[in-house]
C-alpha cells in the first residue's frame, strides 16, 4: 500500500497518476493486476518522503505541484514507468521460466516412489536456480535504477543557470547565457566573446577596464578571480551580468588619455574639461567623456586647445581614468 503524510510529498503522490505507469503490473501478482507500489520482496519502493514541507505553496497547478515539482514530475514519471515495465517484463519471463520446468519435472506420471523423490528433489534444485537468477536480475536492474537516480539529483550549485548578459558600450545583450558549474571568469569571457562575434561583434581584446559585474537584484557584485568557478559568486536565474567600461571591437580604436596620445604626437592642442562630481581640473577630452560624462557626472569647458609641455591629465592621476592611459596600457599590451 502507499504512504502519505499531511507536510511531505511522497512518491505516491507525486508520482500516482492514471496515466504514469502503463502497462506496469504488481511483480507478484498475476498479469494485469495494477502495480500498487509493492515491488517483488515485500519492501515498500514507494511511499519514502523525498521533499520537506512544500515550498511554492502560492504557485500549484491542478495536481497540487508547484512548477519544479511538475517538471520533476513529468520526467520521473517516464523514467520510473520505464524500469516498472522492463522489471515486469523479467517477472514474466520468471513466471514462465518456473512453468517449464515444474512440466519438465512433472511427477504425476510416475508411481515409483524413487523416482518422484529424485525428480522432486531436481525440481526443488532447479526452482531454487531459477529464483537464484530472477533475484540476480532484479538487483542488477535495481543498482542501474539506483545510480541512474544518483547521477539525476545534482545539488542546486551543480545545476547550470542562465543569466542574461548586457555590454552597454556596444550595446549588445545576449539572453539566455548558461554558467556551467565548472566555469570560470576567463572561460566566461571566451564564450561571451564568441557569441558578440556570432552577432557581428569582434572583439579585439578585453581590457583592464572591461569589469564583469554580477547584479543580483539591487546588489553587484564585483567578479575579479579569473580561475576560480563562477559558483563562488552564487549567479541565480534572471540574474544580469553587465561588462563595464568600452569594450574594445575590431576596426574600431579604443579611447585613449592624453597622456598616451601625448607621446604619439607631442605637438598635438589638448582640449581640457573641469568635472564638478570628482572637483578636478585638466582632464582631456576623452577622459571627460568616457570617465565623467558617461558616469554621469556634470562636466565644464575648463582650457580649449592648450598646447601642454607634457602628459596632462589629472583623471589618471586621481584614479578616475576607465579608459587606456600611460598607467594602464602596458598591461594591455
Amino acid at each position: 500500500t502507499t504512504t502519505t503524510t499531511t507536510d511531505n510529498v511522497t512518491w505516491d503522490s507525486l508520482l500516482a497518476s492514471p496515466a504514469i505507469i502503463n502497462p506496469a503490473y504488481h511483480p507478484s501478482s498475476q498479469a494485469g493486476t495494477p502495480y500498487n507500489g509493492t515491488p517483488y520482496n515485500g519492501t515498500p519502493l514507494l511511499g519514502t518522503p523525498i521533499l520537506g514541507s512544500v515550498s511554492l505553496k502560492n504557485s500549484v497547478n491542478n495536481n497540487g505541484l508547484n512548477p519544479i515539482e511538475a517538471v520533476f514530475h513529468r520526467h520521473m514519471k517516464r523514467s520510473l514507468g520505464g524500469y516498472l515495465e522492463y522489471f515486469s517484463e523479467i517477472e514474466k519471463s520468471h513466471r514462465t521460466t518456473l512453468m517449464k520446468v515444474k512440466n519438465e519435472f512433472d511427477t504425476s506420471s510416475t508411481t515409483d516412489k524413487e523416482k518422484e523423490k529424485e525428480r522432486e528433489m531436481k525440481l526443488s534444485a532447479a526452482i531454487a536456480n531459477c529464483d537464484t537468477s530472477f533475484e540476480h536480475a532484479k538487483q542488477q536492474l535495481i543498482d542501474a535504477y539506483d545510480a541512474y537516480l544518483g547521477r539525476l539529483g545534482p545539488g542546486f550549485g551543480d545545476i547550470p543557470v542562465t543569466v542574461s548578459v548586457s555590454i552597454p558600450s556596444i550595446p549588445a545583450r545576449i539572453d539566455g547565457f548558461v554558467f556551467q558549474p565548472t566555469d570560470t571568469l576567463k572561460s566566461a569571457r571566451e564564450t561571451v566573446k564568441a557569441k558578440l562575434a556570432a552577432m557581428g561583434h569582434t572583439v579585439a581584446a578585453w581590457s583592464p577596464v572591461n569589469i564583469f559585474v554580477l547584479k543580483k537584484g539591487a546588489e553587484e557584485i564585483i567578479m575579479h578571480n579569473e580561475e576560480a568557478a563562477i559558483s563562488i559568486y552564487k549567479p541565480m536565474p534572471g540574474d544580469e551580468l553587465v561588462i563595464a567600461g568600452d569594450v574594445q571591437l575590431v576596426g574600431k580604436a579604443p579611447p585613449e588619455c592624453f597622456t598616451i596620445q601625448y607621446t604619439k604626437n607631442p605637438a598635438a592642442p589638448c582640449d581640457y574639461y573641469s568635472c564638478k562630481d570628482c572637483k578636478i581640473n585638466w582632464i582631456c577630452k576623452n577622459c571627460a567623456e568616457e570617465c565623467h560624462t558617461k558616469q554621469g557626472h556634470t562636466t565644464t569647458t575648463y582650457l580649449l586647445g592648450h598646447k601642454a609641455t607634457w602628459a596632462c591629465c589629472y583623471c589618471p592621476k586621481h584614479q578616475r581614468c576607465k579608459i587606456l592611459n600611460n598607467k594602464n596600457s602596458n598591461a594591455n599590451k
